[in-house]
Formats: C-alpha cells, structure tokens, sequence
C-alpha cells in the first residue's frame, strides 16, 4: 500500500492523494467523520459553558460546583486531545487499538 498523505518538504502542505488506506468507504469514512466532529464541538462548546457559568457567577462557587468545573476541565482537555488523534485511529488502518 502507498501513503496516503503525501507531503511536499519545501512548502510545508500535505495533501490526501489515495483511498486505499481507509479503513472503510469514503461514506462510512464521512458518517465517522461527522460524528466525531459533533461529539468534539459538544465537549468544546458545552464543557466552556459549565466553565463560564461557574467563573461568572459568584453563587455558583460552592464546593460541589468547583468539582464540576474540574470535571468540565478535564473532559474539555481530553475532547482536544484524544477525540481528534482517535478520530484518526478509526479512519485509517493499523492505528487503533
């Protein structure tokens, strides 16, 4: 099998040139896509407004509600950085486990 990324050293730009390193078909590939692109925007979205609520609002600062944050913390830096590198382990062959 080639590579499915093809990099050009001068410029520094990759580009996508052949399918036969996906794991499945270009539809399948797409509905993963989409789906993990959804959960990703979620935990973003949703994660920094828990964040924002707690910081903003001085009767939100109670104990139990600090441990939500830290919570929301921990699940908005796991959305960026796993979400995206699993993403990739689902879409081409021989990277997930």
């Amino acid at each position: 099998m080639s590579d499915a990324l093809e990099c050009d050293g001068e410029n520094g730009t990759c580009s996508f040139h052949s399918a036969e390193n996906l794991r499945h078909g270009a539809t399948v590939t797409a509905i993963i896509c989409v789906s993990f692109a959804a959960i990703f925007l979620v935990g973003l979205v949703g994660n920094l407004l828990v964040l924002a609520a707690i910081v903003r609002d001085p009767r939100l600062q109670t104990v139990t509600n600090l441990f939500i944050a830290n919570v929301a913390l921990a699940d908005f830096v796991f959305a960026v950085l796993c979400v995206p590198s699993s993403l990739a382990g689902h879409i081409f062959y021989g990277t997930s486990n």
